[in-house]
C-alpha cells in the first residue's frame, strides 16, 4: 500500500497517512522495524535485525540510526538520511554528533555548530568542541575554556573550566586550576574544587581522588560527604548498584555501593563498566562481554570491543568494524 492508496474493505476504508493507517476514523500507527548498520566487504549499509538489507551498502561509514536518523559518510563527508534514505543534511561536514534525542553537532572547517533533527541550524560554527550532553545542558569548548549552553544554544555557565564532565543527576564534575570538583546547572560551585580526580555522578555517587593514581579512591555523596575509602587501582561509574573495580594488576571485581567485593572477576587485562547489563572485558588482547555474575556471554575473540548502546555494541575484527547484538549475532559480510 503506497503512502496516498485508499483500500476498501466491508464496512469502510483503510488508509495510509503519513506513519500510520487510518481505519474508519481511527489511526494505527505502523511500528518501523529496526534498522541495524550492516557492513557488506568495505561499504556500510542498514538491515533488519534477521539480515534484510533495506539501504543498500554504499556509503563509507555510518552511525546507528537514534530517533529515525542515521549519520552516513560518502566522499569523505558526513551527512544524515532518515530511515527511507532521504538524505535530510547534505554529506558536507567532516564529522558528526548525536548529542541527544533532537540535537547534532556537526564539524565544518574545524569549527562545530548545532543543528536539530531537520537540519534547522540552532547555533552558528562556533565551538572548537562540542560535546556530553546531560541534564538539558551541552558542553562546548572555545580557547581551550569548556562551559555549557542549553538546547537553544544559549550560554549558561561561563566557558571558563579547564576540563569538564557531562551533567548528571543534577551536577558536573568540572577542573578548575588542575583541582576538580562540582557545579550545578546554575554554575554554582556545590563540592569544592580540592580533588585530583573526579568522574560524574551516578546512582547519587561519584568516585574522586586526592592523590589520583595511588589506590586512594573515594566514594562521595552529592554533598560531597565521604561514604567511604578504597585501596582499588580503579572503580568505574556505578549501575544497577554495581561497579567494576581493578583490585590488583589484572585482577578485576564488582563492587557494591559500600565498596564490599561482590564477585571477583578471573584475571582480566581489562573491564570497562556496566552497559545494558553487560561488561566489555579483554585478556590475551581479545574481547567480549559478560554479565553481572561474571558469566562469558560473548566470546573473547574481537581485537577491540565498546560498550552496548541500543542493544548494539560496535567490535573490530580483522582490522574491521562491525557491529552485533546481545546474542552475538554479527552484522557484516565480508
Amino acid at each position: 500500500m503506497q503512502n496516498n492508496d485508499i483500500v476498501k474493505y466491508e464496512g469502510g476504508l483503510i488508509k495510509r497517512v503519513g506513519n500510520a493507517i487510518q481505519v474508519a476514523n481511527k489511526l494505527l500507527v505502523l511500528a518501523q522495524p529496526q534498522l541495524i548498520p550492516y557492513r557488506k566487504k568495505n561499504k556500510w549499509g542498514f538491515c533488519t535485525p534477521n539480515k534484510m538489507i533495506v539501504i543498500d551498502c554504499v556509503y563509507e561509514e555510518v552511525k546507528p540510526f537514534k530517533n529515525g536518523i542515521a549519520g552516513i559518510k560518502l566522499n569523505s563527508k558526513w551527512g544524515i538520511i532518515n530511515k527511507e534514505n532521504v538524505e535530510i543534511i547534505p554529506h558536507i561536514y567532516e564529522c558528526v554528533i548525536y548529542l541527544n534525542d533532537c540535537h547534532i553537532a556537526v564539524k565544518l572547517d574545524g569549527k562545530y555548530k548545532l543543528i536539530n533533527n531537520n537540519g534547522i541550524e540552532i547555533v552558528s560554527l562556533k565551538y572548537d568542541e562540542v560535546q556530553y550532553f546531560g541534564d538539558g545542558l551541552i558542553a562546548v569548548k572555545l580557547n581551550n575554556k569548556w562551559g555549557y549552553i542549553n538546547k537553544e544554544g544559549k550560554e549558561i555557565i561561563s566557558l571558563k573550566y579547564d576540563e569538564v564532565r557531562c551533567f548528571s543527576e543534577g551536577l558536573a564534575a568540572v577542573q578548575l586550576k588542575d583541582k576538580w570538583g562540582y557545579i550545578n546547572k546554575e554554575g554554582k560551585e556545590i563540592i569544592p574544587f580540592t580533588y585530583e580526580y573526579a568522574d560524574s555522578f551516578s546512582e547519587d555517587i561519584a568516585v574522586v581522588s586526592n592523590s589520583f593514581g595511588k589506590k586512594e579512591l573515594k566514594l562521595i555523596n552529592k554533598k560531597g560527604i565521604e561514604i567511604i575509602s578504597v585501596e582499588y587501582i580503579w572503580i568505574t561509574s556505578f549501575k544497577e548498584g554495581l561497579a567494576t573495580a581493578k583490585l590488583s594488576f589484572l585482577k578485576w571485581g564488582f563492587i557494591d555501593k559500600n565498596g564490599n567485593e561482590v564477585r571477583t572477576l578471573k584475571y582480566y587485562e581489562d573491564v570497562k563498566s556496566f552497559d545494558e547489563g553487560l561488561v566489555v572485558v579483554s585478556l590475551d588482547g581479545k574481547y567480549g562481554f559478560i554479565n553481572k555474575e561474571g558469566i562469558e556471554i560473548i566470546p573473547l575473540k574481537y581485537s577491540m570491543a565498546f560498550s552496548f548502546a541500543n542493544n548494539l555494541a560496535s567490535v573490530e575484527v580483522n582490522n574491521k568494524w562491525g557491529f552485533i547484538n546481545k546474542q552475538g549475532i554479527e552484522y557484516w559480510e565480508d
